[in-house]
């Protein structure tokens, strides 16, 4: 049975021929807190995970470690990646029905789901860490395009905007290892 883990990314290694990509992890819940160990995930997944930041993940125990056969510690079985944790996954609280008050100008109020469409996005909200690492993606890819540019400008100057965004497509693109397909 799969259960939700909470795992620190010690290092990212190469793909498998089978797409998946071996990750040196800790994992205090399962009580592997000084040395690392290996976790497959598949190459989708490990292309938005850096090393030093810390995931939620759905593992489940696997075999058990060479000479730990019948261990009563978690630490002593290899565990399996399944999967990103699902709201189904969350611990469920109690739900509590919303009255909501009457709009000003007097029409009654949207269903419950509706409202919850209708939200303004908030700033300063969550942000998950696939969009985090995106985002420092988007920023290394931006410095390395003015730097590119410093060194090779356009031949025409009127295009660096256009020079900058290749550069800075080619560089995520290398980062996060997806292949570009040149623009003429």
């Amino acid at each position: 049975m799969a259960e939700r883990h909470t795992i620190r990314v010690e290092s990212i290694g190469a793909a498998g021929r089978d797409g998946r990509v071996q990750l040196r992890v800790f994992c205090e819940s399962l009580g592997i807190k000084k040395f690392s160990m290996p976790l497959f995930v598949p190459g989708q997944v490990a292309q938005y995970w850096l090393a030093g930041n810390e995931y939620e993940a759905m593992l489940e125990r696997g075999n058990a470690k060479q000479g730990k056969q019948g261990s009563q510690y978690a630490s002593d079985y290899y565990w399996n990646y399944v999967g990103e944790p699902t709201n189904s996954d969350l611990p469920h609280a109690p739900q509590q029905e919303l009255d909501f008050v009457e709009r000003p100008d007097g029409s009654p109020p949207p269903p419950r789901q509706q409202a919850a469409q209708q939200q303004p996005a908030r700033s300063g909200g969550y942000v998950s860490d696939r969009d985090r690492n995106l985002s420092i993606v988007r920023q290394v890819a931006a410095k390395a395009a003015v730097d590119l540019l410093t060194h090779y400008p356009p031949d025409d100057p009127s295009d660096v905007l256009g020079a900058f965004t290749v550069y800075a497509d080619h560089v995520a693109a290398w980062i996060i290892n997806e292949a570009v397909e040149a623009t003429e």
